[in-house]
């Protein structure tokens, strides 16, 4: 098969991207911004944005069995190519995410009520937030005649490189930890259940939709069935890290997450952490079959250890939270750590005034 993948270079992207090059029947064409050289002779990276319509007209002039697109889009931009990807592939997937979900009593399946649909926020429902622009990008697949697409939706997914806890990356938290650093966590937030999935699971499964007919023109949940509170997990790291490491992880709760929200992601705090997330895969088994999903203490177990032999960090802070952060620890950033002036009145206000 002759597979496209959009965006395929980031962290769900390149779990997939290397599965499907272990088969020598594929053809895989990746774009990036960065140059990278491929050592398979079935793998090829192509430089470029994706985000720009020209350069896509121009890379794509024969038709894909697959084109796996991992972009995030404004609404407008996805409806402007839409139709001309339907056109060039057999099958377009179009990632979408679970958080599009409204709050339920129930396990999540594919029609559990959506946020644009229950939410009484006018304020969030007029936003471009991200689960607020998927809702509506899904929306526009009812409009086309045209069913040679699958719309798949994860949650929230780990790997090496991606750690999360709560509504932090591991750069909020984990980072912290390794610097013997006190981390802080809000007790609403981790009295919540959650469902999260080994990033490898997801890359399987969305191989086995590719041709599979019984996907064509589907919205499918790609999640664990399994979930556990946000203490379990944030119990579960510290046990990994202290095996691993010998630190003891020092946590700070704070009662809510109210004042965290002033300074980092306040609407997947309040239209996501905040609900509980466990969810039904009835769906997906009845396409693809029966899968078994890595289990989750298992899989974090493995991809923790692993990180913290070879940590790297994405360095882009936001000094509101880190002024926040400091100030709710009794901690202090020098200055001269910070680099611009916006950045460092950022922090001293969220430090000391607000």
């Amino acid at each position: 098969m002759k597979i496209l993948v959009l965006g395929g270079t980031g962290a769900m992207g390149t779990s997939l991207v290397d599965l499907l090059s272990k088969n020598n029947e594929n053809d895989v064409i990746v774009t990036t911004r960065q140059k990278i050289y491929s050592t398979k002779k079935n793998l090829k990276y192509v430089t470029g944005n994706a985000m720009d319509f020209e350069f896509i007209k121009q890379l794509i002039n024969e038709v894909y069995d697959a084109i796996i697109d991992y972009m995030v889009y404004e609404v407008d931009d996805l409806e402007n190519r839409l139709s001309f990807y339907l056109t060039w592939t057999k099958q377009y997937f179009f990632f979408s995410s679970c958080r599009c979900f409204a709050d339920s009593n129930c396990p999540i399946n594919e029609k559990s009520s959506k946020l644009i649909d229950a939410c009484n926020d006018t304020y969030y429902l007029n936003s471009n937030e991200y689960a607020i622009k998927k809702c509506r990008e899904e929306e526009l697949f009812k409009k086309i005649k045209r069913k040679n697409w699958t719309i798949v939706r994860p949650y929230i997914t780990y790997n090496i490189n991606r750690l999360q806890l709560g509504t932090f990356e591991k750069e909020q938290w984990l980072k912290k930890v390794l610097c013997d650093k006190e981390i802080i966590f809000p007790m609403d937030i981790g009295e919540k259940y959650t469902t999260i999935t080994y990033g490898e699971d997801v890359s399987k499964l969305v191989i086995k939709l590719i041709g599979n007919k019984k996907a064509y023109g589907e919205s499918i949940n790609i999640t664990t069935s399994e979930y556990h509170k946000w203490n379990e997990i944030l119990q579960y790291y510290k046990t990994i890290i202290e095996n691993k490491t010998g630190k003891k992880i020092k946590i700070k709760y704070i009662n809510n997450s109210d004042s965290l929200s002033k300074v980092w992601k306040p609407e997947q705090i309040k239209y996501d952490r905040l609900y509980n997330r466990i969810f039904s895969n009835d769906k997906l088994y009845s396409i693809v079959g029966e899968y078994e999903f890595k289990k989750v203490f298992e899989g974090l177990e493995g991809c923790v250890s692993q990180f913290i032999e070879n940590p790297t960090w994405i360095e882009d802070k936001n000094w509101r939270f880190e002024g926040w952060y400091d100030r709710k620890t009794k901690n202090f950033t020098r200055l001269s750590e910070i680099k611009g002036v916006k950045s460092k009145i950022k922090y001293i206000l969220y430090r000391f005034l607000i």
